[in-house]
């Protein structure tokens, strides 16, 4: 790069780079344990993992309206949801870019705009919180479904924004956290994430793809 800022996480991928249009994640809620959270999806990213530790916990959530759905456009309240649809409590971050943020303007601190001129990054913004880094990213379409493996560390949090969780009966898309290490079918890969979808159609499953990209990562304080 020739001017500006650029910011690595300690696994060598791009958090922020003030010479493109990209803007950084800022925390503005957080919950050690809870079986839902409010957000609105046209502004906010939601990654969680399950507080619960079994052999094999799922992990999805659905809005609070009719059938699960919801408009993305306003605020709504989701609930964690195993692939059963019970309620299970996660531990949840809840992040907004940068520009969707007004800019602090007082006290002390660093800022970083783009070469659009949008805030991507704003430190007097945080408020207590630590900061979200993304270590691994699916696009979508690229699973099948099928039990694909994500990351071995099942400490990260996982994108709930594309998921859906509402009852047994209809299906599923969410992530399983695998925890132990045994390697047999459907978990070849031992312990670690797993990406799980499937639809239910005339009572058969059939495995279904990630409609939306699929993002991993890690608070700052964790």
């Amino acid at each position: 790069m020739a001017y500006g800022v650029q910011i690595l996480s300690a696994n060598g991928k791009v958090q922020l780079d003030s010479t493109t249009t990209n803007s950084g994640l800022i925390v503005v809620d957080t919950a050690v344990s809870s079986a839902t959270v409010s957000a609105v999806l046209d502004k906010e990213l939601v990654f969680a993992k399950p507080v619960a530790t079994g052999s094999a916990i799922t992990m999805g959530w659905s809005g609070s309206g009719t059938n699960g759905s919801y408009n993305p456009a306003v605020n709504t309240t989701f609930t964690f949801r195993s692939s059963a649809g019970t309620a299970i409590n996660c531990s949840y971050i809840k992040v907004k870019v940068a520009s969707e943020l007004t800019a602090n303007t007082s006290g002390y601190g660093v800022q970083v705009y783009n070469e659009d001129g949008d805030l991507a990054f704003d430190s007097g913004l945080y408020n207590g919180n630590e900061g979200f880094g993304v270590t691994n990213f699916v696009k979508g379409g690229d699973f099948n479904g099928n039990y694909n493996f994500i990351e071995g560390d099942i400490d990260k949090y996982c994108l709930m924004n594309p998921t859906y969780a509402l009852n047994a009966s209809t299906g599923f898309r969410g992530y399983i956290y695998k925890n132990t290490n045994t390697t047999t079918a459907p978990y070849t890969s031992g312990k670690g994430i797993y990406f799980l979808g499937y639809i239910i159609l005339f009572n058969q499953s059939y495995f279904f793809p990630n409609l939306g990209c699929i993002l991993a990562g890690e608070g700052g304080s964790v």
